[in-house]
């Protein structure tokens, strides 16, 4: 007995609906991949995206060209946590809530437990505020391993500290080796490149 899903029309229906859906999933997968905001690509002149003290303090970092050390562009950023423990992005975009991820590459010389904070700024103070108690996300990461990994700080992962105003109102990116349990460890060196805000 012949049924509707039998006929040449049903079958062209769901193919073509089969081909649909395959276009939806593809177009969406293409659009979380190319979903992406750079925030650094440690290229220099670095002190016009960096600064050591969250002003015009220069550049926390030294310019490396080492291939070895460069992982995306012409240079990468060198830093000695004990000589400047302190990042400041200079030009950090407000609205992250589009985002799920920051992603950037590291290079560690030594798999040493050295502590690196990241403190997301969410109480409309943009740069550093003397005297105040800040509305943050925070996150640590614990650098145990050697040579080029690519961290991937889930946003969702990070934790609220007092009342952030939300993801769709960051005033500043700082990270640090010291403070949040963290000292810098004498004589230990990272390379940075390539940091950015990335859809999972």
């Amino acid at each position: 007995m012949n049924t509707f899903f039998s006929t040449p029309l049903a079958r062209r229906l769901v193919v073509t609906v089969l081909v649909i859906i395959s276009l939806y999933v593809d177009a969406r997968a293409q659009d979380a991949a190319t979903h992406r905001l750079l925030l650094s690509g440690f290229e220099k002149p670095l002190d016009e995206e960096w600064s050591r003290d969250g002003a015009n303090g220069g550049s926390p970092f030294d310019v490396e060209s080492n291939v070895e050390k460069v992982k995306a562009g012409a240079t990468s950023a060198r830093w000695e946590p004990s000589r400047r423990p302190w990042l400041f992005l200079k030009k950090c975009p407000e609205d992250w809530s589009a985002y799920q991820a920051l992603r950037v590459w590291i290079y560690a010389q030594e798999a040493n437990g050295q502590k690196i904070n990241f403190w997301i700024n969410a109480d409309g103070e943009p740069g550093v505020v003397e005297g105040k108690l800040r509305s943050y996300y925070f996150y640590q990461l614990k650098v145990d391993w050697t040579g080029w990994r690519q961290v991937v700080i889930d946003l969702n992962q990070c934790k609220p500290v007092r009342s952030p105003r939300g993801w769709n109102q960051i005033s500043s990116l700082m990270i640090s080796a010291k403070g949040g349990g963290a000292e810098p460890l004498p004589g230990h060196v990272l390379w940075w490149d390539e940091m950015e805000l990335v859809g999972l």
